[in-house]
């Protein structure tokens, strides 16, 4: 999703400085980094001449790619900090102002995917919490990542949300479940989760008789400290 953002962005700036040129959809396209294939969206242009920078990194650049990468994994997604990776990838092709906007242009794809209008039931909903270490304020710790991901009815599965906080709660999942109805989720078949003190009451306050399974790894290890080792 990241690196197919950066590309439509770099395409509207492309686009531009030219009249006589407009976007002419997307190709798909796949490559490798760091021993996995991503396919990826490839905007196109109609007198295709418009070709994506970060398309040569992963082909002829490795280290530079790498440089890139670890920026993208040690920083947090900030106006600031995206702005910085952009300046990094596109610095030799683009003035600090067509960079500003490429950054805005992304920031504002990836806000609009967090908001997206959701289908209205999901035959199931797998939760649960990352912890994550980031660098706030100039200190590092360890923040906690809210993950939901949605079984849809034709079985195929989607990202629902990823949404940060300091730390996991039941009330943290309340907020985020509020959230959701207001982007037109209706109804959930299950939902599926650890046993987080709590939050049987904040799923049954979002979605009155949803089922809930508890995690079947949490339930083995709960019957395991109930026996003998011997036994």
């Amino acid at each position: 999703m990241t690196l197919n953002a950066m590309m439509h962005s770099e395409r509207t700036e492309h686009l531009k400085s030219t009249t006589s040129n407009k976007t002419n959809g997307y190709r798909l396209g796949k490559v490798f980094g760091f021993g996995a294939q991503l396919e990826l969206r490839i905007p196109r242009d109609r007198q295709n001449d418009f070709m994506p920078s970060i398309l040569a990194l992963f082909r002829d650049q490795e280290q530079y790619i790498k440089e890139v990468s670890f920026q993208m994994y040690s920083k947090g997604l900030t106006t600031r900090d995206i702005s910085d990776v952009m300046e990094t990838i596109y610095g030799t092709h683009y003035s600090k102002s067509k960079i500003r906007n490429i950054s805005q242009s992304f920031y504002e794809q990836m806000e609009t995917w967090r908001d997206r209008t959701l289908d209205s039931h999901y035959l199931a909903f797998y939760i649960d919490g990352l912890h994550v270490k980031l660098k706030r304020d100039g200190k590092y710790g360890n923040e906690c990542f809210y993950i939901i991901l949605g079984l849809k009815e034709d079985y195929t599965r989607e990202v629902i949300a990823i949404v940060n906080f300091p730390t996991e709660s039941a009330q943290g999942w309340t907020q985020i479940f509020s959230e959701l109805k207001l982007r037109r989720l209706y109804s959930i078949g299950i939902i599926v989760s650890d046993g987080l003190y709590g939050l049987d009451k904040s799923i049954s306050k979002a979605f009155l008789g949803t089922p809930h399974q508890k995690c079947f790894v949490h339930l083995q290890r709960n019957l395991q400290a109930m026996v003998r080792r011997e036994d």
